[in-house]
């Protein structure tokens, strides 16, 4: 994985200062660079990990509704108990 991380550093590196020399303006070439990283990882965004969030919200919207359905019958179970406590006595 560091590994990775290098070669896409160089390779940013790389694009940058070659575009800087075509350009003649290194401030543009990063500017450029930028916005095309920009631009990937927006595309990265909406093909897989907006998939992943919504589903990952979907679990958790479940998961609520559980611990909502868990509440309510403790609720009504400690009433039920607390009036036959008092109805005992």
């Amino acid at each position: 994985m560091c590994a990775i991380i290098v070669g896409a550093y160089a390779l940013t590196m790389a694009l940058a200062l070659w575009l800087g020399e075509l350009l003649h303006s290194a401030t543009l070439a990063w500017v450029i660079v930028g916005v095309i990283l920009i631009a990937v990882a927006v595309i990265i965004y909406f093909i897989t990990l907006h998939r992943t969030i919504r589903r990952i919200n979907r679990r958790l919207d479940t998961v609520y509704e559980v611990s909502a359905t868990i509440e309510t019958l403790y609720r009504q179970i400690i009433t039920l108990i607390r009036k036959f406590i008092s109805g005992w006595k």
